[in-house]
């Protein structure tokens, strides 16, 4: 439906620009092995790739609630011409 559309491209874009910040980042590149700061800790490179993740759950859950919606509200959907 229009509803889908509309979440489905703002977050497609987001996640498409999330990804690109993680790309740029070379995050996971050749750790210095004398660094261990503890599971925990998060790298500035890995910012990006914790970031992106959590995103995406979020960019699901929307994409899931946003259909349950339209169905509950009965929103005609798109037709393909």
């Amino acid at each position: 439906g229009p509803y889908y559309l509309g979440v489905a491209g703002g977050g497609g874009a987001v996640f498409l620009l999330l990804a690109w910040r993680l790309l740029r980042s070379k995050a996971g590149e050749a750790a210095d092995p004398r660094n261990d700061d503890g599971l925990y800790d998060v790298r500035a490179g890995a910012r990006d790739a914790r970031n992106l993740f959590a995103f995406s759950i979020l960019y699901l859950a929307l994409l899931f609630a946003t259909l349950l919606a339209e169905h509950l509200l009965g929103v005609i959907p798109l037709e393909l011409v």
